[in-house]
């Protein structure tokens, strides 16, 4: 953000040199552009010190519960989280109505967790199946339902949030509820919630006038697919680790591929620039995925491993530089340098890894020199 303001400061200097800005349009440009720079760094900092302060509450209720603790029975400690847990979303809904929303969102996000919690650890007074635990379980899962019910009404950053929490909720109520169910049973469970919760988001998409909570939340369900996967190939579906390869490349080719579309029809630059975004996160999960497959699925050698990764970090510089996509070009960069490092550290000592070394920072250097080639740069 800093860098981007700076450049547009120094457009607008040059706008004003050649005459196409007269003096006041210039000055009124640049306060508007200060102002919001202003609330940029201020939101950011308001972010960070929430998060500092969150941090810091659990570390203080942990000193403080380690002091209690031995002294209370487990219902009353799961009152006390439970009890904690609730203070903290109903203060955080009430920051989240001012203008400093940023705090808020993660105190709520901090109370749900604490009641997910206080209703899981209830089953060291009441085993799983009992009256009181079908009780907590319910609780529970009412939670998670009627927060989001709340949130879809109040906030545009909270749903998302409850749609990932949603499935500790559901987490809980299953175990809580239903004591003789397997992990196998457990885990379609959360499948079949994945599937209904995609239609339901696909169909709120699909709406001429989308809810403005519905992108996050569909992108929230979108990133948290790959831990269901993994989940079944190794639990239903009786897989080893090497066999969730191929489903989670998958699953990222897929996303980049909704990714790249979604890009290219974006309705504005804002949508466009957090497509962007999530084409470099693609890029750097795809690093360790091709480690996994190349290695674990495929049976290939340290070679063929940092080739994948190479071709994934080449890939995205040549769909990066012609663009100018920043977010993509670091993360191809990255790519690169992870295969690099990988093997010159398992063929340290070979010529060949010299060599390969060598001509991959010289391709680098060459493709530095070689941005904006053809384009006539602006003064500074």
């Amino acid at each position: 953000m800093m860098r981007d303001s700076v450049a547009v400061h120094r457009s607008i200097e040059r706008w004003e040199a050649a005459g196409l800005l007269d003096a006041a349009t210039a000055a009124g440009l640049r306060a508007e552009l200060t102002a919001q720079s202003e609330r940029a760094r201020l939101r950011f900092s308001r972010l960070l010190l929430a998060a500092t302060a969150a941090v810091v509450l659990v570390i203080a209720a942990g000193t403080f519960t380690a002091w209690i603790w031995p002294a209370l029975g487990v219902g009353t400690r799961c009152l006390l989280i439970a009890g904690l847990g609730l203070l903290l979303l109903v203060a955080g809904a009430r920051l989240e109505r001012g203008p400093r929303r940023e705090p808020g969102w993660l105190l709520q996000a901090s109370g749900l967790v604490l009641i997910a919690l206080a209703c899981g650890y209830s089953g060291e007074q009441w085993a799983n199946g009992s009256t009181v635990g079908v009780i907590t379980g319910l609780a529970s899962l009412l939670t998670g339902v009627l927060t989001f019910r709340y949130f879809v009404r109040s906030s545009a950053v909270m749903p998302a949030v409850s749609v990932l929490l949603g499935y500790v909720f559901a987490f809980v109520f299953l175990v809580r509820a239903f004591a003789e169910g397997s992990g196998d049973t457990l885990v379609w469970a959360l499948d079949g919630l994945f599937v209904i919760e995609a239609l339901l988001l696909f169909r709120a998409l699909s709406t001429r006038r989308a809810p403005r909570w519905a992108a996050g939340a569909a992108g929230v369900l979108l990133y948290f697919m790959p831990v269901l996967i993994a989940a079944t190939v190794v639990g239903p579906l009786h897989g080893g680790g090497s066999d969730t390869a191929w489903p989670l490349d998958a699953w990222l080719a897929g996303v980049t591929a909704l990714l790249l579309w979604l890009r290219a029809r974006a309705p504005g630059p804002r949508w466009g620039d957090l497509a962007s975004l999530g084409i470099g996160v693609s890029v750097l999960i795809a690093v360790p995925l091709a480690f996994h497959t190349t290695l674990n699925a495929a049976g290939g050698p340290p070679e063929a491993a940092a080739l994948a990764v190479a071709a994934v970090g080449g890939l995205a510089l040549a769909f990066a530089i012609p663009r100018g996509e920043r977010d993509i070009l670091i993360a191809g960069a990255l790519a690169l340098v992870v295969a690099a490092w990988y093997y010159a550290a398992e063929r340290g000592e070979a010529l060949s890894a010299f060599l390969a070394l060598g001509f991959t920072a010289g391709v680098l250097f060459w493709v530095a020199t070689r941005i904006g080639h053809g384009r006539r740069e602006p003064s500074a």
